[in-house]
């Protein structure tokens, strides 16, 4: 594991509502095989968007009588 310093740190409120507390980390250690942020970035593009159809077959129930 690397290591890795705070460099920022804020609260924030989240979409529920609750505090989160949000820190930024720096790496500061030495790893020769650990990515650069151009190698992580995801592209998209890349991705096939497959769609396949479907049928449910269901018992409607009256929700009245439940």
């Amino acid at each position: 594991m690397g290591l890795y310093s705070v460099v920022d740190a804020w609260k924030e409120v989240g979409k529920s509502g609750f505090k989160v507390c949000r820190f930024r980390l720096d790496y500061c250690g030495e790893n020769n095989t650990r990515k650069t942020a151009e190698d992580i970035e995801l592209d998209y593009r890349k991705n096939e968007v497959r769609r396949k159809a479907g049928s449910v077959l269901r018992i409607v129930r009256d929700t009245r009588i439940s």
